[in-house]
């Protein structure tokens, strides 16, 4: 019998193989005990009966028996470099394999293995990221400011302009800032309140409004700005201050004015900030825009509150300011248009009547030569004989 075979009975025309797994290497063996002995650890006949020798196992392969047939693949999560192998090492933390690999792959950013001698990495959650291979470590929650709202992140999502998130590992997406708030910045952790003189009315601003003309804004973080209230205005844009008062003689009777308005003439306002005009009393007048109301003249009169003053008729007169009204000249004096007194008849005149603009004439005949007369009988005497 060749190595590799045996033959235990008589009279045979061939002889027996040795067994996948044993080998042979003497010539005329009786038995398989004595022809094939058991392939050593790391291995194998890979399968073949009658062999004379075993053949090593590969890498990726091994033996961990005597008399294997054939050499077994290194399981999923474990490997071998090395031929001859009675077997296979496990994949380290951070690396995984499948079926028949030599070597262990490392786990892709994104992922993470914290066990050995798996067969895959495992996902990094929601909210958190790996940015390096072969990670053997949970990952990392999300940083302030960033967010991951899917798995297998290799980094996080920097919060856009006008959001911001507060927290770590946040796995939705970032807070609108809210309103009186703005963020003008990426990957930001806070938003900043709108300064004094701004607003922000909107959720999620990148950033604030500056207050118009009329309002104004002492506070910071508000989501409007505050008219000027009636008596105040301004003119400026951002205005971070109440508003300016409107000077003597000026007013606004409604909130959010850009400028005052002017007394009418009758009407005063008397100190800063009126919301509207006083009206000048009897006897008194105004001009426009004046801050006090002034006595009418003598020979003038104002009977209307808020009115103007005006002369007095003829037949009238105002002998001290501030009247309301004009009185009628006495009998034997008058007076012409705005007369702050009655003049008196002149000699060879006379009056009777009261509020009146003249003196009536002595007739023909008769005379006078004292002032003021009343009557004509009083006042004219008749000529004497002898003259006219």
């Amino acid at each position: 019998c060749e190595a590799g075979q045996y033959e235990s009975l008589t009279g045979q025309s061939n002889c027996s193989l040795c067994p996948a797994g044993r080998f042979g290497t003497e010539l005329g063996m009786t038995t398989m005990v004595e022809a094939c002995p058991n392939c050593s650890f790391g291995q194998s006949t890979n399968g073949s009966d009658g062999q004379t020798s075993c053949s090593s196992c590969l890498e990726g392969y091994y033996a961990d028996s005597l008399g294997q047939s054939v050499c077994s693949v290194c399981e999923g999560g474990r490997y071998s470099t090395i031929v001859n192998a009675s077997d296979c090492v496990d994949c380290p933390a951070g690396r995984y394999s499948v079926d028949h690999l030599t070597y262990c792959v490392a786990c892709a950013v994104g992922e993470y293995q914290l066990q050995e001698g798996q067969t895959s990495c495992v996902a990094c959650g929601v909210g958190q990221f790996q940015n390096n291979t072969g990670s053997n470590s949970s990952c990392p929650m999300c940083e302030v400011g960033r967010y991951g709202n899917v798995e297998g992140l290799s980094g996080c999502s920097l919060c856009p302009v006008g959001q911001f998130q507060d927290a770590e590992g946040s796995n939705s997406s970032c807070i609108f800032c809210a309103v009186g708030q703005y963020q003008l910045y990426n990957g930001s952790s806070e938003c900043s309140a709108c300064r004094h003189g701004q607003f922000q009315d909107q959720t999620g601003s990148s950033s604030c409004d500056n207050c118009s003309a009329g309002y104004f804004q002492n506070r910071t973080g508000q989501s409007e700005c505050i008219g000027c209230r009636a008596g105040r205005h301004s003119l400026l844009i951002g205005r971070d201050e109440d508003c300016d008062l409107c000077v003597k003689g000026w007013f606004t009777n409604a909130s959010a004015m850009t400028t005052c308005s002017a007394c009418l003439p009758g009407t005063i306002a008397f100190v800063e900030g009126m919301s509207g005009c006083l009206s000048c009393d009897v006897g008194t007048y105004s001009e426009q825009n004046w801050s006090q109301c002034l006595n009418c003249s003598t020979g003038r009169f104002n009977g209307d509150i808020g009115g103007s003053c005006h002369d007095c008729s003829v037949g009238l007169f105002a002998e001290s300011d501030g009247m309301s009204s004009c009185e009628p000249c006495e009998a034997g004096r008058y007076a012409d248009n705005g007369m702050s007194y009655c003049e008196l008849c002149e000699a060879g005149q006379y009056e009777s009547l009261t509020g009146q603009s003249n003196c009536s004439l002595c007739p023909a005949g008769r005379y006078g030569t004292e002032l003021g007369m009343t009557t004509m009988v009083e006042a004219c005497a008749n000529c004497s004989f002898g003259q006219s």
